[in-house]
């Protein structure tokens, strides 16, 4: 697959700083050479073919069997289109560490397969501090607002909601805080805003992009009641 898109290639497996993988079946096809790296593999040839449980210790955080919770997970991805959660991953020299993965789904001339990503955040970047402070500089405009101001970390999980949250979803804050991106919206809607900040963090390294850039997508959004809302998001990075 890979090697028909050369561009797709060079675009999210080359350049990417998570590990990408492709599965079909229950075997990887393709990683990236972000994967190697963080795996700690000598080649590609090490995790090729392997299933994804063999990536991972023989158990999760929860005491369940990495086997059968990924089986479990990858049926999801493949019945649902997209499924992300967290995971414990063993790399090469037996080192465990945290990852956040995000699965999706797809067809290719006929062969279903999965999308991965698999970001490692053993080493997360955003302090608790820096967020901490970018909260308070916010939290006096946001009180008074009749918008939803609302903040999320590169997880694309909440870890600041305005109280307005109360009156346009009907959720408290403590309860929204709780759910994760595919429990607030529409999984599809869901999936381009993640597609979007993936694009977005590809940015941040490139010279002359605007730090101060923002970014506009509409997501349906569901309220506590099960209904559904049109919004308008505007999303920008905090440093």
């Amino acid at each position: 697959m890979i090697e028909q898109n050369p561009l797709f290639y060079k675009q999210l497996f080359e350049l990417s700083n998570d590990a990408l993988l492709i599965i079909e079946g229950e075997k990887i096809i393709q990683c990236n050479p972000a994967c190697v790296r963080i795996l700690r593999a000598d080649s590609s040839d090490q995790i090729l073919l392997s299933h994804p449980s063999e990536i991972s210790p023989p158990f999760q955080k929860n005491g369940v069997n990495s086997w059968e919770l990924s089986q479990k997970f990858m049926r999801q991805c493949y019945e649902e289109g997209f499924i992300q959660f967290d995971w414990i991953h063993r790399r090469l020299n037996g080192e465990d560490f945290p990852a956040e993965v995000t699965l999706t789904s797809f067809e290719l001339a006929g062969r279903k397969m999965i999308y991965a990503i698999i970001r490692d955040i053993s080493e997360w970047t955003v302090s608790e501090t820096a967020r901490k402070d970018a909260e308070d500089r916010l939290r006096f405009i946001a009180d008074n607002s009749e918008d939803i101001i609302w903040m999320r970390d590169l997880r694309f999980r909440y870890t600041y909601l305005s109280p307005s949250v109360v009156r346009v979803k009907g959720f408290t804050v403590e309860e929204a805080l709780k759910l994760r991106a595919t429990e607030t919206a529409h999984r599809e809607d869901v999936r381009t805003a993640f597609g979007a900040l993936q694009e977005e963090l590809q940015k941040e390294n490139q010279p002359g992009v605007d730090p101060n850039r923002s970014r506009r997508f509409q997501m349906r959004e569901y309220k506590k009641d099960g209904s559904i809302i049109w919004t308008e998001q505007s999303m920008s990075f905090i440093r």
